[in-house]
């Protein structure tokens, strides 16, 4: 080696050293940066709890200053000064880190440090306390409802003395049990539990804030807990609104379904033969309770029996023709009334089929325990033999198949009776043999396999008429069991091809223009006025207009309401009036096109 190489390799050394010796000391010299401030934990998901981080400090002696968020690995975050002149003891301010990067985006989950630089002593000092970021909820969860828990709902009142227990895990701070009403629009709140630390279970005895006894109905317990950078975590998840988010065809999180029922009847929806045994289910939590049946339109109690605990009710049907009975069942107070169909003696021409499948698909109860009505409305699948909710009568029954049924037996018509579901099941009255089929209400779901059969009972030269609205859009599943799933949204065209525009709302006359099939014959053809109407907008490509009345005023003029078209070798009728069955006891037009439409079926 050269002399003057090893000069320079000497001098290398030197300064290594000396830089070593340089940074220790600076490295254990006193810092210059005084006084910093910073939230420790911080929650970046624009709640406006805990967002961002103000930070502030001094320094001992004058100094150009930049300020960065590095990474645990000191690996530059965000720039958030890059050269500022602070004078000894002036703090800076107006510095905030609202947990994102240079590029906008919120860093992950961890923990982050200030890096100051100060330009003049040429070091960075990293301060020591971090600031750690946490965007993560807490994830708490009603594990189970009642002492049993599983896959159904509780029931209150229950055999409990202190009500449905509740189980819960939830990690966190704050914790509370909120239960909402579920089965009405929007979900209600009825009543907030606080946890204590590390409690599990909590009991609930049926009421609400104010201590008043909560409605019948279907309930749903969400578990609700914070933490320390200020998320709030929820299951189910809550909406904008502070209610449980609910998205069709999905399930709430958890086991949180509790049912408040006091008495329920499961009604066969399979019509019994008149004076046969019929069963049906009644559920007064395992109390007394009375019963009795009337036909439909009638004051006249036909059955009648003193107190009963069973849950199995197994009466003989009525005798008498064909109809629809109401069964009534009572207990302290309470009282439910469900339809029963009733098969009479021989065979009538027109038969009635009640749409079964849409009332327990709009039926709000929780088959699964997760404290969300299992609705085929909300794209859930249902149990197709169950209890009905509240009253017990079907959504819409009342101005819709009841009305149509109280004409028919008024007017001494007689028919056949049977539900869809009946029918896709195979059981009870068939549709051959029959010349018309009457389906008084909206019959929004049928199976493949039955819409295949009304087809061909319409195209071989039966008839249909449907006096409801909505209806024969959707499809859905059944299981060997009765189970209906996999509803489907309305579709563009109904069963037999026809596309319907939505239900419309608005004061309208309708008038007859085509009448080929005589629908309108023996009346001046004049209908309304009526509040709502469905437009028929094709009648399908399979089809032929027989017959409409269309709006003559109070809406889209000259567009057809009431239709009846010819299908293969048979009819097809739809009226698209909701209000039409109510307006049957009245008289006047609306009955005098009702009695042509039993006509057409029965002939």
């Amino acid at each position: 080696m050269t002399r003057a190489a090893t000069g320079v390799f000497c001098a290398l050394v030197v300064a290594t050293f000396g830089a070593f010796f340089l940074a220790q000391r600076l490295k254990h010299e006193p810092s210059n940066v005084k006084g910093f401030r910073r939230i420790a934990i911080i929650s970046p998901n624009g709640d406006g709890i805990k967002d961002r981080s103000p930070l502030s400090f001094y320094l001992k002696k004058s100094d150009d200053v930049a300020v960065d968020i590095v990474d645990v690995n000191r690996l530059l975050v965000r720039s958030l000064v890059s050269d500022r002149h602070l004078v000894a003891r002036q703090r800076i301010r107006g510095v905030v880190w609202n947990g994102r990067d240079d590029r906008g985006f919120v860093v992950p989950d961890g923990t982050y440090q200030v890096r100051i630089t100060l330009r003049r002593e040429g070091r960075a000092v990293f301060l020591p306390s971090v600031i750690t970021v946490d965007d993560t909820p807490p994830h708490p969860v009603v594990v189970a409802v009642g002492p049993q828990g599983g896959e159904v709902p509780e029931y209150l009142p229950g055999s409990r003395p202190g009500g449905a227990q509740i189980k819960v895990v939830a990690p966190g701070i704050d914790r509370r049990l909120l239960i909402f009403r579920t089965d009405v629009r929007p979900f209600k709140l009825v009543r907030t539990l606080p946890l204590a630390p590390d409690q599990k279970e909590h009991d609930w005895n049926g009421t609400d804030d104010a201590g008043r006894p909560v409605p019948d109905g279907t309930y749903a317990v969400v578990a609700q807990a914070h933490d320390h950078a200020g998320n709030v975590g929820s299951t189910p998840p809550l909406d904008g609104s502070g209610r449980p988010a609910f998205h069709y065809g999905t399930h709430f999180g958890g086991h949180g379904g509790i049912t408040v029922r006091h008495i329920a009847v499961q009604p066969p929806f399979i019509p019994p033969r008149a004076g046969t045994l019929m069963h049906a289910l009644v559920d007064a939590r395992g109390k007394a309770y009375t019963w009795s049946i009337r036909r439909l339109g009638q004051p006249r109690v036909i059955r009648g029996q003193g107190r009963k605990t069973k849950f199995a009710l197994n009466v003989h049907a009525p005798r008498g023709p064909s109809g629809l009975y109401l069964l009534t069942a009572r207990h302290a107070g309470f009282s439910t009334q469900v339809p029963v169909p009733v098969q009479g003696p021989g065979h009538q021409r027109v038969l009635v089929v009640l749409p079964y499948m849409t009332w327990q698909g709009r039926n709000p109860i929780d088959d699964d325990g997760d404290g969300m009505p299992n609705q085929l409305d909300l794209g859930i699948g249902v149990r197709g033999a169950r209890p009905f909710a509240g009253g017990g009568l079907p959504t819409g029954f009342l101005h819709s198949e009841a009305p149509a049924l109280r004409w028919l037996d008024h007017t001494h018509r007689r028919y056949d009776i049977t539900t869809d579901l009946a029918l896709a099941l195979g059981q009870g009255p068939k549709l051959a043999g029959h010349q018309g089929v009457l389906i008084p209400g909206d019959a929004r779901w049928v199976t493949r396999r039955l819409g295949a059969q009304l087809r061909s009972f319409v195209r071989d030269g039966g008839r249909i008429a449907s006096l409801g609205t909505d209806s024969l859009l959707r499809r859905v599943r059944i299981s060997p069991a009765g189970r209906l799933y996999d509803p489907t949204p309305p579709a563009q065209s109904d069963l037999f091809g026809a596309q319907l525009r939505p239900l419309a709302h608005g004061t309208v006359t309708l008038q007859s223009f085509t009448d080929d099939l005589q629908l309108f014959a023996d009346s001046n053809g004049t209908y309304g006025p009526f509040s709502s109407y469905e437009q028929t907008r094709l009648v399908g490509p399979d089809a032929d207009l027989a017959s409409d009345a269309v709006i003559a005023s109070g809406g889209p003029l000259g567009k057809p309401v009431i239709v009846a078209a010819h299908f293969g070798k048979g009819v097809v009728i739809r009226t698209g009036l909701p209000e039409l069955p109510d307006r049957l006891s009245a008289g006047g037009p609306v009955t005098t096109l009702m009695a042509r439409i039993w006509t057409l079926l029965s002939h």
